[in-house]
């Protein structure tokens, strides 16, 4: 498989034609999910539950991508800003979770562990130590800003991230039909 020819400018045969389309798309999603896996890998920095989704909808986005790149058809523009909007739709609402405009899901929330205060002290002592020797699992919250890049929450710049590939498809997809 070649790129297509393009007599254009590269950058309208990047958002015009399929294959350039796919192409750029790949590159942008492979870049942003090299960028968390380094974050979560080397700099320790542990997503959190929406986190996860955005990855997982990341992934199904490099997927469509690799594919539309072989198979070059315009069909799989619509499918990024599909699976474009779906990132968008979870990242804005993990920006309101983290601005606390609204509350984040159960998962993201740690609880304080709830106390029988009917029980003895005896069992209320035996209840806790039996809790210290589970494994306990660190969670990690949606409302809180894990991690800035410049000063900016990360969780934006992801929002920032699909929104700018959703006008990137948009003027494509616009610029093809003229």
């Amino acid at each position: 498989m070649t790129m297509p020819t393009c007599s254009k400018k590269i950058l309208n045969c990047l958002i015009t034609e399929p294959r350039g389309i796919a192409f750029f798309i790949l590159n942008i999603a492979l870049s942003a999910l090299l960028f968390v896996l380094v974050a979560e890998y080397f700099w320790q920095i542990k997503p959190c539950i929406l986190c996860m989704y955005q990855r997982y909808v990341m992934f199904s986005l490099v997927g469509v991508a690799f594919f539309g790149f072989l198979v070059n058809s315009r069909l799989f523009s619509w499918m990024y800003v599909l699976i474009i909007s779906i990132g968008l739709s979870i990242a804005g609402y993990h920006v309101g979770v983290e601005q606390h405009w609204w509350k984040g899901p159960d998962a993201c929330s740690a609880e304080a562990p709830k106390v029988d205060v009917k029980a003895s002290q005896a069992d209320q002592i035996k209840t806790f130590r039996e809790k210290l020797k589970q494994k306990s699992v660190a969670v990690v919250r949606c409302d809180e800003v894990n991690w800035r890049i410049f000063g900016i929450s990360a969780t934006f710049l992801t929002f920032v991230l699909y929104a700018g590939m959703l006008g990137f498809l948009s003027i494509g997809l616009l610029r093809k039909k003229k």
